[in-house]
């Protein structure tokens, strides 16, 4: 099976200084950059953070809604994956994520749904000890 195409959809909640750290984990990944796209929906900001981002190979969308369901519906319009893949801008991914995700798409071709384990952080960055950790599950 051939890889799909994703896109990283990063919905921003007006955060910008959790958003950069989110998207450099986006684009930090170990999958080929020409297997994805990254497309930040954002609440119309500041010119020079949107300039930043689309310096990056970002696709940012300005949009008005304040609905993140609304942001990700616009975004959707958008984008070119077979797969997708969300990402709030108070989070960030380890830079294996989506080669992860590949991966396991190629060996189980039937799953519609896959959520993956999640690790609490405090907003510094740091792991926060003995927090409930969520692990991977893959639905079909």
């Amino acid at each position: 099976m051939h890889s799909p195409f994703i896109t990283l959809i990063v919905v921003s909640k007006n955060r910008k200084h959790f958003l950069i750290e989110a998207v450099d984990s986006v684009i930090n990944q170990t999958l080929d950059k020409s297997l994805y796209e990254i497309i930040v929906v954002q609440n119309p900001g500041s010119r020079e953070l949107e300039n930043s981002l689309s310096e990056k190979g970002v696709n940012v969308l300005n949009v008005e809604h304040k609905s993140t369901g609304l942001k990700v519906s616009e975004a959707l319009k958008i984008s070119h994956g077979d797969v997708i893949s969300f990402l709030e801008d108070d989070d960030v991914w380890k830079n294996t994520k989506v080669e992860r995700i590949v991966d396991l798409l190629k060996n189980y071709r039937d799953i519609g749904y896959y959520h993956n384990s999640i690790q609490p952080i405090l907003e510094n960055g740091e792991f926060i000890p003995n927090a409930r950790t969520f692990e991977s599950s893959p639905m079909s």
